[in-house]
């Protein structure tokens, strides 16, 4: 049995005599865990075991959640990602199917009073008067952290009682009520409402509930003889949104048809196979991943296409829809109800093609036969909060191979590891150098504000001129500013210091709309102090602007002039990032600001100006990817100018203006740079050359991060000293979300050493914890 539990491999239980005829592997099964019961998948059924063994409690499935082949998939994630392979299972099923058991209290009989109790513990039992059962952790977040010892003494002196309950939970398909027409006639004369909905009825035979307007009118004809409520399942998906108009379809030009003829080619041979898309912004990428996909279905296979943020859904939704009207959503803002129906539809086969975020690797699609990683160079596939910490292309391409499907890797600006694999030969590569239609690369311009005066507030002089110039001449403009708040800081005017989180090495983030200090990595927040709390003074000053700084500077630069803004901030609402794009699309506004989720894939015809506002924050952190990084940013964000008639224009706001990654302007100077890149990280033993993981170290204190970092670093080298470790060192942040950290970082030409030596570290003790993270997005 595979548990969501950290790195555990799967238990063995017995398996009673009446369930013997139901157990088959990936069905979902009740077993118990100390004192709790936890679901479970069941990986393997073997005929004896030398140990004595638990017995499942019951097996929740008639048929497997998983099939041998996702099985396989997600043991292959749990060892190469080092994992419990529970949790890779879970990470590839809908979160409803997951029940969990939770610890909850309640009042014991004639407890509602207590003479002798502590404030707490009257909070607690104030609470509990006139509830049922409450969760352990519903109480912990209304009372605080002391809730815990509070509750050992109530439940010692007898006054609640503690147990444990099945929580969450959706295995089941949705149901919904329809009226339907009984057959009977109906001679009376009706009021207006019951008569619209009678000759509705008589007409269509049967109507949902969600589209009955009234009612009670529903009720009478229900309780009259001349309808009857039936209670139905609910197949349906969620649909794709209708957000742009269709881009003119023009014959494919001759780098397309290369590319689709390619990847027919293999579709044709059933066999793996990598394709590498390396074109520029524009030049009509997703046109070849539709007439690939049409050709995998023509063979009778599926086909999944990943993008890497729920942004990007819309768009690429509006235009696959139109070809593929049987299209399944993928993402985190359905509802666990709406996920659960998507992994349903897919597993039965109603669905050919599923377009999804980094989750969606895992789409129970039946005889895959293609999958789309567009914009394949994008952090975001790479999970780094949560086990499992995979990478979403990794998994896709291990997927294909074991299935003999294709995959395109698309991008303006790919990876220097996935260019680097299509020059060895490993991938096929596709270069699209020109744009489609009549639109041309947008002219870029450096702005160096190292200039005096050019640069009195966020928006430099020249930058501000053109937004003021386009805006007014009817144009369109998108401005790029990576950093949430409106400022990064408030820094005290007299000694310097800065407002810093309680939990984390960092200054909180100034979010003037909510009057707060934010912490954007634990959620710590506060009011603004009034004075400073290191010297107590008044003035406290905001530094670096952020994205809501940039809104109000262009409130008073173009005053009556509607702009979008577009962040996590401004997009928590389910549907938030569809309607902004929509609203843009529709030419409601004519700026859209906001953070890098703005920077790729969208297609704005009416935008011709891009601003650029704070790429050198890229540049300067230390991280090895950093340049690489900086340049996609640079060149996906000029990639939204100049895609219609008129010609796009990019300016950039800089302080650096000499360094090469800002001189990425088309193909060729991006290919350039990725050369640049592997002659760097050849000597410095860097992906693609080596292999990396790194070991993150964590405790309540310094001293024992420290300590157990240089235990883990001592039993490498005794046991693993083929691999390259360098550290320990305090992390770049050395405190994060209350734990101080320590980092080592892991090299070896092969994977499997790697692997062999982060499962020689374990996950640590009750002093300090450790986590390995195999492949990681950034070593910050």
């Amino acid at each position: 049995m595979a548990l969501a539990l950290p790195g555990l491999e799967p238990l063995t239980y017995s398996l009673p005599a009446d369930m013997a005829s139901r157990a088959a592997p990936g069905l979902r099964a009740e077993v118990p865990v100390g004192r709790r019961m936890m679901v479970g998948v069941i990986t393997e059924l073997r005929e004896r075991t030398h140990r004595l063994c638990r017995p499942l409690s019951s097996i929740l499935d008639d048929q497997p959640v998983l099939d041998d082949h996702l099985l396989w998939l997600t043991q292959w994630v749990s060892r190469n990602y080092l994992c419990g392979w529970g949790q890779a299972i879970w990470a590839a099923l809908p979160p409803g199917l997951n029940r969990r058991q939770r610890r909850t209290v309640a009042l014991a009989g004639g407890a509602e009073d207590c003479g002798d109790c502590s404030g707490i513990e009257a909070g607690i039992l104030g609470l509990l008067k006139g509830r049922g059962p409450v969760s352990i952790s519903w109480l912990s977040g209304k009372i605080g952290s002391e809730a815990g010892a509070a509750l050992v003494g109530l439940e010692r002196r007898g006054m609640i009682t503690s147990g444990l309950e099945w929580s969450g939970g959706r295995d089941r398909a949705r149901a919904g009520r329809w009226l339907v027409w009984s057959g009977a006639e109906n001679c009376l004369k009706l009021p207006p409402a019951r008569a619209r909905l009678w000759d509705q009825l008589r007409q269509r035979g049967e109507i949902p509930s969600a589209e009955i307007k009234s009612a009670a009118a529903a009720s009478w004809l229900a309780a009259n003889g001349l309808a009857r409520w039936e209670r139905r399942e609910l197949r349906d998906i969620p649909a794709a949104p209708a957000m742009e108009p269709e881009p003119e379809v023009l014959a494919l030009s001759g780098e397309q048809q290369e590319a689709v003829d390619g990847i027919s080619r293999g579709l044709e041979q059933a066999q793996f196979g990598a394709s590498l898309v390396f074109g520029i912004t524009a030049s009509g990428k997703t046109e070849v991943y539709i007439r690939a996909a049409k050709r995998a279905l023509e063979s009778g296979r599926r086909v999944l296409v990943l993008v890497p943020e729920i942004g990007l859904v819309s768009q690429m939704a509006s235009r696959l829809s139109r070809h593929f009207p049987q299209l399944g959503l993928w993402h985190s803002e359905l509802s666990d109800g709406e996920r659960y129906d998507v992994w349903r539809a897919a597993r039965e086969g109603r669905l050919p093609l599923v377009l999804g975020v980094r989750s969606a690797v895992f789409a129970p699609l039946e005889n895959l036969g293609l999958v789309v990683v567009d914009e394949e160079h994008d952090a975001s596939y790479k999970q780094q909060d949560t086990d499992p910490l995979y990478h979403a292309r990794e998994v896709a391409l291990a997927r294909a191979g074991r299935l003999g499907a294709q995959v395109i890797l698309g991008s303006a600006t790919p990876s220097v590891e996935s260019y680097h694999r299509a020059k060895s030969g490993a991938y096929r590569m596709y270069l699209l150098g020109r744009r489609i239609g009549k639109s041309v690369p947008p002219r870029v311009e450096l702005i160096d504000c190292r200039t005096p005066g050019s640069q009195a507030g966020i928006l430099s002089e020249r930058l501000a001129e053109a937004v003021r110039d386009k805006v007014s001449s009817g144009g369109q403009v998108m401005l790029l500013l990576n950093r949430r708040g409106f400022a990064r800081a408030l820094q005290c005017r007299r000694c310097g210091a800065f407002i810093r989180c309680r939990n984390c090495d960092i200054s909180l983030t100034f979010h003037r709309d909510q009057d707060q200090v934010l912490c954007h990595y634990c959620g710590f927040r506060r009011r603004p102090p009034a004075v400073c709390p290191a010297c107590g003074s008044e003035g406290l000053q905001a530094r670096g602007g952020g994205v809501q700084r940039l809104e109000q500077d262009l409130g008073q630069l173009l005053p009556g002039t509607g702009l979008l803004r577009m962040d996590s901030d401004t997009t928590g609402r389910k549907g938030s990032h569809g309607r902004i794009l929509s609203s843009f699309q529709r030419g409601e506004s004519r700026l859209l600001i906001g953070t890098q989720m703005i920077a790729k894939g969208h297609h704005f015809p009416g935008v011709s100006l891009v601003g650029i506002l704070n790429i050198d924050d890229i540049l300067s952190l230390p991280d090895f990817r950093s340049a690489e990084r900086a340049a996609q940013l640079l060149v996906q964000m000029s990639g939204r100018a100049g895609r219609g008639a008129e010609p796009g224009l990019v300016l950039v706001q800089t302080r650096l203006p000499n360094d090469r990654a800002l001189g990425c302007r088309d193909l060729s100077a991006y290919r350039e740079l990725l050369e640049g890149e592997l002659e760097q990280r050849l000597p410095a033993g860097y992906p693609p050359y080596k292999q990396i993981a790194l070991i993150t170290v964590s405790a309540g204190s310094a001293a024992s991060a420290g300590q157990k970092a240089g235990e883990v670093a001592r039993l490498l080298a005794a046991r693993h000293p083929e691999v390259e470790a360098l550290g320990p060192a305090p992390a770049p942040i050395p405190r994060l979300r209350g734990r101080h950290r320590f980092q080592i970082l892991l090299k070896h030409e092969r994977l499997e050493p790697l692997l062999a030596a982060g499962r020689a570290v374990g996950r640590g003790d009750r002093t300090a914890a450790v986590r390995v993270d195999v492949d990681p997005a950034s070593t910050l």
